[in-house]
Formats: C-alpha cells, sequence, structure tokens
C-alpha cells in the first residue's frame, strides 16, 4: 500500500472516530460525561488533519516554481 493510501485510511478511521463519540454524546444528556465525550471526539479531528495533510503532500508533492 502506498503511502497517500495508508493516509487516506488513517484519516478515515478518524473520522469514524469522532462519528462515534459524537453519536455517542447523543445518548447522554447534557453535563459532564457528554462533554468529556465531546471532547474526546475532538480530540479525534486533529490526527484526522494531519493525515489530510501528509496525503495532500505524498499524493500532490509542490515542484520547483510551482
Amino acid at each position: 500500500m502506498k503511502n497517500e493510501h495508508v493516509y487516506q485510511v488513517a484519516a478515515h478511521r478518524e473520522l469514524r472516530s469522532y462519528k462515534f463519540y459524537t453519536d455517542l454524546a447523543t445518548l447522554h444528556p447534557e453535563g459532564k460525561t457528554r462533554d468529556i465525550i465531546l471532547q474526546m471526539a475532538n480530540e479525534e479531528l486533529k490526527p484526522k488533519e494531519k493525515m489530510e495533510y501528509l496525503y495532500s503532500n505524498t499524493a500532490f508533492p509542490q515542484t520547483v516554481g510551482g
């Protein structure tokens, strides 16, 4: 598997984790537990963004002068 595909798979997994936590949060009433779950969901977006950045730079590298 090429590096760019690895980054795509990783970003997709992070997105699925984010969706898991946000769905889980909807099952809880407002309060501390829900807030913690939503914080966990937001933490999943950081590595997702990193993987998307790495994918972009691997699949579409910058060239000199372009």
